[in-house]
């Protein structure tokens, strides 16, 4: 159930919460974003970040920070630079 939860809520739950009674929720996050097909959404929300420009909200970026962003991700993902348009 927690796992329907933004991933941006779920790590603050985990950073913040880690005292009394709250203790139990960020074990339970903390839980949840080790789940291997939440860790594929937390990738392919970074993915998505880059590609919309969202990322940039937050820091300075130029056209070289996009692309060495995007280069990181498709790396992680295993996607095919080397692949050419047929022509």
């Amino acid at each position: 159930m927690l796992g329907t939860l933004p991933s941006k809520y779920l790590k603050w739950v985990s950073k913040t919460l880690r005292a009394r009674d709250y203790e139990e929720w960020a074990k339970l996050a903390d839980e949840v974003l080790q789940v291997p097909v939440y860790k594929d959404r937390l990738e392919w929300e970074l993915a998505e970040k880059i590609l919309t420009g969202d990322d940039c909200i937050n820091k300075t970026c130029s056209t070289r920070n996009l692309v060495s962003d995007l280069l990181d991700v498709s790396v992680r993902f295993g996607w095919d630079n080397d692949d050419k348009w047929l022509e």
